[in-house]
């Protein structure tokens, strides 16, 4: 018995010194997995909050930029407009005197056999110079002939295609600077294009 007792005691003395060790190793490994985890997410944010700080820069240098751009085109306007003369050209003077002229939408019946289909379109043209656009207002009535004629003889394959939009596009152009006398179409935008 006496041996029984000193073996009692001696695991209740080494016990003692066990759940002790043991929670020591499971704090300090609770401690270090806080340390990892916030470490990780210290990085993860600062490397977010360095993309977030980039494109703030960039939007800062961009801006300047733009107002530099800004500033520019104000001084062309002011200077072709208090100076006025013709032998004085800019860099940029060419595209301050194109401008766009919108044309009333078209509506057209489409010359399909399959049944009733019908084209809505509108359309704007670049023009080369500000006086083309002028001219394209006051022979309105001659253009929108021209074009609602072409519109009508189109079929929906002829025009379904983004190849048949393209080559109504340069038909349209063809056709209104046959009648346009001073300037010229550039290009022409179709804004609404609608087949029903």
């Amino acid at each position: 018995m006496a041996e029984d007792a000193k073996k009692k005691d001696e695991k209740h003395e080494d016990a003692p010194p066990k759940k002790g060790l043991n929670k020591m190793i499971i704090i300090g490994g609770a401690v270090a997995l806080l340390l990892v985890l916030g470490a990780g997410a210290f990085f993860f944010l600062n490397k977010k909050d360095k993309g977030a700080d980039k494109e703030d820069v960039a939007a800062a240098d961009e801006e300047p930029k733009a107002k530099k751009e800004k500033g520019k085109e104000k001084e062309k306007e002011k200077g072709s407009s208090s100076h006025g003369g013709k032998g004085e050209k800019k860099e940029g003077a060419k595209e301050d005197t194109m401008g766009f002229a919108a044309l009333e939408p078209f509506i057209v019946n489409l010359m399909d056999n399959t049944g009733t289909r019908y084209l809505k379109i509108t359309i704007q043209l670049e023009m080369d110079k500000q006086e083309a656009v002028e001219e394209v207002k006051a022979r309105t009535p001659q253009i929108r002939d021209a074009v609602l004629v072409l519109l009508s003889s189109k079929t929906y394959a002829d025009i379904g295609t983004v190849q048949g939009k393209y080559q109504l596009r340069d038909e349209v152009i063809a056709r209104v600077n046959q009648i346009l006398k001073d300037g010229k179409a550039k290009t022409a935008y179709f804004t609404e294009f609608v087949v029903q």
